[in-house]
């Protein structure tokens, strides 16, 4: 190749991000609380979000939907959200909170060939929390209460297999104890 500069020695071949991805919905807030009385006040809240457009661009030009599908990439549930119900009284506390995923189309079809439905997820988790030695908190939980298996899941694009730990933990109940001391 005489109208070259030189032998060729090298090949960026990088990948490049030529999509486009365009997204819609709704985040939702709310809380609650009762007035306070002898025994307490108790608080309620849900933290959501609502999606009703994800559109990806996988090859750079046309558009494909990622809503509740995991066929085409890591799934976009349509519905995601935290409810908690809280108690607190004087230097003592609780809280109940459930996570919960809606589920999706899996990556790859059952053994039938039909589209496959991974189910939603819904974890509890409950904390124990306390302010009574001063210049301490403690707090005691429990995530996953009930020992909840992820859903099953036929992905191929991690390494785990049965679940996709994109949206769930294999993790069961597990239990921790948390100190934090604040000096002044």
């Amino acid at each position: 190749f005489p109208a070259l500069p030189g032998p060729i020695i090298g090949l960026n071949l990088s990948p490049i991000n030529l999509g486009t991805t365009k997204t819609a919905g709704f985040d939702v807030t709310l809380n609650a609380a009762a007035p306070p009385n002898e025994w307490g006040v108790l608080r309620a809240g849900l933290q959501g979000s609502y999606v009703t457009r994800y559109e990806t661009q996988i090859n750079g030009v046309q558009f494909v939907s990622m809503l509740g599908r995991a066929v085409n990439g890591a799934p976009i549930p349509r519905w995601r959200s935290t409810l908690t119900l809280d108690w607190s009284r004087g230097p003592w506390g609780a809280t109940l909170a459930q996570v919960y995923s809606r589920g999706y189309t899996d990556q790859q079809p059952g053994a039938d060939g039909a589209p496959r439905q991974v189910s939603a997820l819904s974890t509890w988790d409950l904390q124990l929390r306390s302010t009574a030695i001063a210049g301490w908190r403690w707090a005691v939980g429990v995530q996953n209460l009930f020992n909840s298996d992820p859903p099953a899941s036929n992905q191929e694009r991690t390494p785990q297999a049965g679940y996709n730990p994109q949206i769930a933990s294999p993790l069961g109940r597990t239990f921790y104890l948390r100190g934090t001391r604040e000096f002044e």
